[in-house]
């Protein structure tokens, strides 16, 4: 069996990870972090250090387009300080773009029609109004109240999201199918197997 350590920034990053790992061969220990980028930032190079016994799976969110991944992975864990089995990966520009990825399955979720999301999320520049603001004209009543906000609420999302977002990644989302949509998660598929491939090498030199 092997095992890996996840860090995240929140729910929707903890279930895309889990999903990822598990795709890959892995088995999550339990997810550290769930307080928003700057904790990751600041424990980055613990988790570096922590991946000498175990492999470590860091998932962010870029947030920003004018944010490069090579300088954010950089700055956290310098490449000469980087463990091979420390893995950093970032979402372009948030989780919700990988979601979303998975045309078929989200368009089904909320009961609109692919046609109604973005080919190219990656591009999207803010994936988590996106999101809602397709939840918003979705068939699917129950699925509406958990995503969009109440009408007047001060809230961005609504009161079920990450619950309904999580339930859906762990059961319907296809990374491979996502995958193919979106560049930033293809790239984490392809480092996450690499990283298996190191891990079952070392095991097998041991």
């Amino acid at each position: 069996m092997r095992y890996a350590y996840l860090a995240v920034e929140d729910a929707v990053g903890e279930a895309l990870g889990k999903r990822l790992l598990l795709e890959a061969g892995f088995e999550p220990l339990p997810t550290q972090g769930l307080k928003g980028d700057g904790w990751l930032k600041k424990n980055a190079r613990k988790l570096n250090q922590a991946s000498k016994q175990l492999p470590v799976l860091m998932l962010t969110d870029l947030d920003r387009p004018d944010r490069c991944v090579v300088d954010l992975i950089d700055q956290w864990v310098p490449p000469d300080e980087r463990e091979p089995t420390m893995l950093i990966r970032a979402a372009v520009l948030e989780g919700e773009a990988w979601i979303m990825a998975d045309l078929e399955a989200f368009a089904k979720l909320v009961g609109v029609t692919p046609g109604k999301l973005a080919v190219d999320p990656d591009s999207v520049l803010d994936p988590k109004e996106a999101l809602v603001r397709v939840a918003r004209d979705g068939k699917d009543r129950a699925v509406r109240d958990d995503l969009v906000p109440a009408k007047n609420s001060t809230a961005s999302v609504g009161p079920g999201y990450n619950l309904r977002l999580t339930g859906f990644v762990g059961k319907d989302w296809d990374p491979e199918r996502a995958a193919a949509r979106s560049p930033s998660l293809a790239r984490a598929r392809r480092a996450l197997v690499k990283l298996r491939e190191l891990v079952d090498a070392t095991q097998e030199n041991e």
